[in-house]
This record gives structure tokens, sequence and C-alpha cells, in this order.
């Protein structure tokens, strides 16, 4: 491998793109790859895209964005967008217009826009109403998620120089504390739940194992994070087995994937952690309440 005196963090596109985007930051990374790292959609998850360079100057791209691996998910990700870029030959750093700002705003900034996104969707399930969501967000879904972000984002280091992944993990463990001094503000005593169906343990759904069962033409993009929220706020195993005849019923459901309705709750229910019934049956939870298909009106 090539040894860099320069960081290579400079040469990450700093600018959200479109579907339409050329990608002139093409280099040569620390682990001899040759392309470019960028969040394509502006969705705050950087990719690597292997390519080459054209004697014209122009980039060529040969993966696809889904065969594209993700290099950087969380507050890297919204950091690479908001770092002073210490490269002045840097096509997007000088010419668009980015708001570069100071570490601790940028986790302030980062972690309201997620504490935005979390009650948008926390207030659609009328299943599992709270007093204080904000509690819920720094108590209970947060600190995982975001831990759960840096994993992916471990990927990078086989990008950058040692003295960029040193920069990179004293951001991350930074965060995850800055969100523990947030947690202690709004920890909340353990009041045990009235109702059955608004149950507490904090469930992990692989909600890519879910979309991989949708049609092609289903924006996943937009909707597979609501989804993923969704279904891991608490709720009784009957309403989950309800969202899984949603699914079954809905028009972007793959249907030769599964016979029967059975087969698929069986795998739902080990995907979202939930414990599987025989009896329910698709006659026995219907009619869904009106309210449910409410919350899940992408489906």
């Amino acid at each position: 491998m090539a040894t860099f005196t320069k960081s290579l963090l400079d040469q990450i596109v700093q600018v959200g793109g479109s579907r339409g985007m050329v990608f002139n930051n093409y280099a040569i990374w620390a682990n001899g790859k040759e392309g470019s790292i960028s969040d394509h959609k502006n969705n705050n998850i950087f990719r690597f895209f292997l390519g080459e360079r054209r004697g014209n100057g122009h980039d060529i791209v040969y993966t696809s964005y889904e065969d594209s691996p993700i290099v950087a998910k969380g507050i890297i990700a919204y950091w690479l967008h908001h770092r002073k870029n210490n490269d002045p030959y840097n096509l997007y750093n000088r010419l668009a217009s980015i708001d570069v700002t100071g570490i601790q705003k940028q986790f302030v900034d980062y972690t309201n826009q997620r504490l935005r996104e979390y009650i948008d969707v926390c207030e659609q399930d009328i299943y599992c109403l709270h007093k204080d969501w904000t509690a819920e967000f720094y108590t209970r879904y947060i600190i995982p998620e975001e831990r759960r972000n840096n994993k992916e984002t471990e990927a990078l280091y086989e990008y950058i120089t040692p003295s960029d992944c040193k920069v990179v993990r004293k951001i991350m463990s930074k965060y995850i504390l800055f969100l523990k001094e947030k947690l202690n503000i709004y920890k909340l005593p353990v009041i045990k739940p009235k109702r059955k169906d608004c149950k507490t343990p904090v469930r992990v759904v692989d909600i890519n194992r879910i979309g991989q069962h949708f049609i092609y033409s289903f924006d996943k993009r937009t909707y597979l994070p609501t989804f993923k929220l969704l279904l891991e706020l608490p709720k009784s195993d009957k309403n989950l087995a309800r969202v899984a005849l949603l699914i079954y019923e809905s028009r972007w459901f793959l249907k030769n994937d599964y016979k029967t309705f059975i087969s698929w709750y069986k795998d739902f229910c080990n995907i979202v952690g939930c414990s599987f019934h025989k009896s329910y049956t698709p006659s026995a939870l219907k009619p869904i309440p009106k309210q449910l298909v409410d919350s899940y009106y992408f489906l």
C-alpha cells in the first residue's frame, strides 16, 4: 500500500449530490483502491464508488449505488459534510456553499436533527404514546443507534491514513460521551407501563431483511428508516402480527417469496424479535384498526 503524508479525508466529497452527479474527486486511497467516496444521495451515508480517471480528466464509476460499500454513517457522515476541508484545490470545497461548523455545534445540530426525525416517527404510532419522546430518545434510542453507526463506519479505516483514523475514532468516542451527558439529564425513573401492549424491551430490527422482500419500485431510501423506527417502538405481539399482515397484503410485497401468510409471519417474528402465535391467522387479525393502518401508510 502507498504511504500518504496528507490527510485523505480532504479527498472525500463534502457536498451531497443527485443521481446525475459527476464523481470528479477521484483519488487513490490508503488500501490502494481507486475511486470516489461520496454521500451520493445526500442522506448522511457515504459510500465508496470504484472507478478510474480517463485521459481527459473525467472519472468513470464502475459500481452502482447499491453495490458500492457503505464507509461512513451517523455522526462521522455529518462531520464529513461540515468539517473544514484543508485541501484548497478540492473542487467541491471551493465552488459549493458548505456550512462549516465547529465539532461541538455539529454534535448539537446532528442530535437535534435525529431527535426531530425520531419524534416525527413516534407521533405516528397511536398505540404507544409517551409523555416525553425526548427522554425516550436519549434514554433508549440514540446511543445504541449511534454505536451501530460507528461500527459500520469502521469500514472507512482502510481507505484513510492512520492519523485520519485517530481523528475519526476520537470524534466517535467524544460524541458517545456527549450523548451520555444528555442521558444523565433526561434519564427517567423506570415506570411499569399500565397497558400490556406497551412493553418496554428494546428491540433492534434489521430492516433490510424486510426490505429485501419488497419490489424494486418501493422507495426504500425514504421509507425503510421510518419503518425501522415504527417496528422498534413497543407493541404487543398481536399488533406486530397485524403489521406482518399489512406487509404480506401490500402491493409492494414480493408475493413469490412466501406462499402463505403463516410462513412469512414466522420469519417476520425472527426479524423483529417478537413471539410467534400460531392462532394469529389473517382472519384472527382482522379488522386491522385504522390507526395502525394509518401509521404504516407507505405500505
